[in-house]
């Protein structure tokens, strides 16, 4: 069987079509699980910081009071084994470099076609 006509099968582009699609939607699940989890952070630290501590003492006091301060001002980004971060940032990047490469298979295969 020749590999042009392997390629063309429906089954085979079907297949390949559905776990591509497969993998998209479990990336936007992914960036949209890390941005919510942002989100809750954010809220957390503001609840934090309303929190009434008044019958504590105050080194406990001061405490909370510095880790809710540090947690509203610095936004930690979630990242993979400090690689890259994971947000929609990396969608963006990754749909570009799919496309880069798509155009260079793009362009070989013309110049495979033309020989």
């Amino acid at each position: 069987m020749d590999t042009l006509e392997f390629e063309n099968e429906p089954q085979f582009m079907i297949l390949g079509n559905s776990f591509t699609l497969s993998n998209f939607i479990s990336i936007f699940l992914c960036i949209g699980v890390c941005e919510r989890m942002q989100q809750e952070m954010t809220t957390t630290a503001k609840i934090l910081h309303e929190f009434p501590v008044h019958q504590t003492d105050d080194r406990l006091k001061e405490s909370i009071s510095r880790f809710s301060l540090q947690i509203l001002q610095e936004r930690r980004p979630i990242s993979v084994c400090g690689m890259f971060n994971v947000d929609n940032t990396l969608l963006y990047s990754m749909i570009s470099s799919m496309t880069s490469y798509l155009i260079l298979l793009i362009q070989f295969q013309l110049q495979g076609v033309g020989k």
